[in-house]
């Protein structure tokens, strides 16, 4: 039950008084798993329509042709990664104060003795001119991608995801 989770908000009556009060005659969710989860969260289960219209941010990562192009885009970009399994390596900023950094960035050199000639890697970090950061960048395995390919279309060219929460949710 949503009202009953600690990010619930705190005037369950006033919460509930809302829902009561809304007009939803027809309600779109991105998956019909998730039909029940909207009804609750809207308090809306006399709707009589659900529609199943996908996520506009999600539908990319099915669309061929966006997924060719973003291939193909990498290997302009980067085109040592032609022939090679893409790793996509996405760390998550941990922001605790205002000098706040990255951390703990994989060290790509290791890495790259570890892997071999078979793998590459391409990250999607912004670096701020407040921030210390390792590179990311290692002639023929690793390359930012940042500000060169939008995130979606990295993860339709990568064959693997390395990371922690990001804002660019995909399922």
């Amino acid at each position: 039950n949503l009202l009953g989770r600690k990010y619930a908000l705190k005037d369950r009556e006033k919460y509930s008084k809302m829902r009561l009060d809304m007009q939803i005659d027809q309600l779109m969710c991105s998956s019909e798993k998730l039909i029940p989860v909207f009804k609750e969260l809207y308090g809306v289960n006399h709707c009589s329509s659900c529609e199943i219209l996908g996520n506009c941010n999600t539908d990319v990562y099915f669309d061929q042709k966006f997924i060719d192009n973003s291939w193909e885009k990498l290997w302009k970009v980067f085109p040592e990664a032609k022939d090679k399994k893409v790793i996509l390596y996405v760390p998550r900023k941990r922001i605790r104060n205002s000098t706040s950094e990255y951390k703990a960035f994989i060290d790509m050199k290791k890495l790259q003795e570890k892997l071999g000639e078979g793998y590459v890697v391409i990250s999607s970090v912004r670096i701020t001119r407040n921030e210390v950061a390792q590179s990311l960048d290692l002639p023929g395995f690793a390359k930012n991608v940042v500000g060169k390919m939008m995130i979606r279309e990295a993860i339709c060219a990568c064959d693997y995801v390395v990371g922690d929460y990001r804002d660019a949710v995909f399922e």
